[in-house]
């Protein structure tokens, strides 16, 4: 659901998935251009940045990419809809990452895009819930990938350090402290998935027929309790 349709590929030998990819390059290149001021990485990080920025979708207070990914000479264009469910929370990598970039090189625009973007995220796409509750909001599935909402938390912490936004600290902090009731905060064990209503877990019913733990949101809530 990441990369274009196999009826979308002819012809095509270059296909860039944006957001996870994308974004963590230009993560890198800010790393690198802070600690190799004189070297190439400066002018990377500016390019992707600005090439991700045109991917972007504008909606007054919201912001989103316009599709998850990219082939030479695809149209940028606004979807019939905003994209909704971990196509939302997938925007999440973004915004990180133009947070990163601002603070390694000073974009005020990056920093103000990525408010924009999880602004959509935590409040207006649905993918949370006013108390914190993670939500799917796609096929109607009362299940949840876990560390597609932790990027959505951890990158507001990012933004509020930045900024102090209040409304979306509020917002941080129940979406964490739900995290943890999911899961197990004393022995690090948070599920691949959650179910919103706190139903105990039942493999027939479970989207990946198993209970396990991905490294990636254990790490996630370790950074964002820091």
């Amino acid at each position: 659901y990441l990369h274009p349709p196999d009826d979308q590929k002819a012809g095509v030998d270059q296909v860039c998935t944006l957001g996870y990819g994308t974004s963590r390059a230009l993560s890198a290149f800010s790393v690198y251009a802070r600690l190799d001021p004189e070297g190439p990485f400066r002018e990377a990080a500016r390019r992707l940045a600005e090439g991700i920025k045109r991917t972007l979708i504008i909606d007054g207070p919201n912001a989103y990419m316009f599709g998850h990914w990219m082939v030479p000479g695809k149209k940028i264009e606004k979807p019939g809809e905003p994209p909704l469910g971990i196509m939302a929370g997938g925007n999440a990598w973004t915004a990180q990452s133009l947070i990163q970039y601002h603070r390694a090189l000073g974009d005020p625009e990056a920093l103000e895009l990525a408010g924009k973007i999880l602004h959509y995220i935590m409040i207006d796409s649905g993918y949370f819930l006013e108390d914190g509750t993670f939500q799917q909001n796609a096929g109607g599935s009362p299940w949840a990938h876990f560390h597609t909402h932790a990027m959505g938390i951890l990158a507001t912490l990012y933004y509020i350090e930045e900024t102090g936004d209040r409304a979306l600290l509020d917002i941080a902090l129940k979406a964490y402290e739900y995290g943890i009731r999911a899961g197990n905060g004393v022995v690090g064990f948070f599920p691949e998935a959650t179910h919103n209503d706190g139903a105990e877990f039942r493999s027939d019913e479970h989207p990946y027929k198993y209970h396990t733990s991905e490294i990636c949101e254990v790490v996630d809530m370790i950074i964002c309790a820091i």
